[in-house]
């Protein structure tokens, strides 16, 4: 989504690259008509002449500065590009940016991680809001069933810690916090699902199937931190914005509901 900034910058440009060029018409158009309804003398034609070729001589000199700029810009990519800076730090950042003023203005939100903590602590004003407001919020994390190896696994790989319990307890605070958020989900918009395996990335899928639409995806590593994060949006990337909303959906789908009431797993048949 364009800011205000973008958005003026956008009509300044296409203001000087084809203002020229509207007004030569606009003024060849009256030239032609105040020529056929009126009788002008040789000056004055020659004045609207030279006045109407001066303006063509504008057009052609901003159609070669907007020719110009656009190499430049291209000549700057190349360079950038063959410089090794447009590479990985072109898209990829340290690290999950702060997504609460975005959250803010969401009309749909999706997560995906292995405890959700953080989301947890940091996020849950946002998430009482969007809720108040009727927003449909999907959260999904790390089944801390003691009987299933999920966290056992998922544990292994974490930096801070290799103890299961440990993230075991951490998901059952998650789930203990998420579930306060019915006190302010009137239309029951929250669903809650758990994951039946290790997840190798968190997902948060935003305006998902809007213009506004965007998509964050944290790469999880091994026992290190920060955990690398890129942005993915439909227009811009297609198919990859794609691929990772079709993952967050097929996770969806292979995980068990929470009864954010009654605070159970409800268990999918031949789960």
């Amino acid at each position: 989504m364009m800011t205000l900034k973008e958005k003026i910058q956008s009509f300044v440009n296409n203001l000087l690259d084809y203002g020229p060029i509207l007004l030569t018409v606009l003024v060849g158009a009256y030239a032609a008509a105040a020529t056929i309804n009126s009788n002008l003398s040789d000056n004055e034609l020659l004045q609207w002449i030279l006045g109407i070729l001066v303006l063509i001589a504008t057009t052609q000199l901003v159609d070669r500065f907007r020719v110009l700029r656009s190499n430049d810009k291209k000549l700057d990519q190349i360079l950038t590009l063959s410089q090794g800076t447009g590479g990985t730090k072109g898209f990829l950042l340290d690290s999950m940016p702060d997504l609460r003023e975005r959250l803010k203005a969401a009309k749909s939100i999706a997560i995906s991680g292995v405890s959700l903590a953080g989301t947890s602590n940091n996020y849950h004003p946002i998430l009482q809001e969007r809720l108040r407001s009727g927003i449909p919020v999907r959260l999904l994390v790390t089944d801390p069933d003691e009987k299933k190896p999920v966290a056992d696994v998922a544990v292994y790989r974490i930096e801070k810690t290799q103890d299961p319990n440990v993230l075991r307890r951490s998901v059952n605070y998650s789930l203990e916090t998420f579930s306060l958020l019915l006190n302010v989900d009137p239309k029951k918009k929250l669903k809650i699902r758990l994951l039946p395996f290790p997840t190798m990335y968190g997902i948060w899928m935003l305006d998902f199937g809007t213009d506004e639409a965007e998509i964050w995806v944290e790469l999880y590593a091994f026992r290190k931190t920060p955990e690398p994060a890129f942005q993915l949006l439909p227009r811009r990337d297609g198919e990859w914005y794609e691929f990772f909303a079709d993952q967050f959906e097929k996770m969806w789908a292979a995980s068990n509901d929470w009864d954010v009431i009654n605070k159970v797993k409800i268990v999918k048949p031949n789960s």
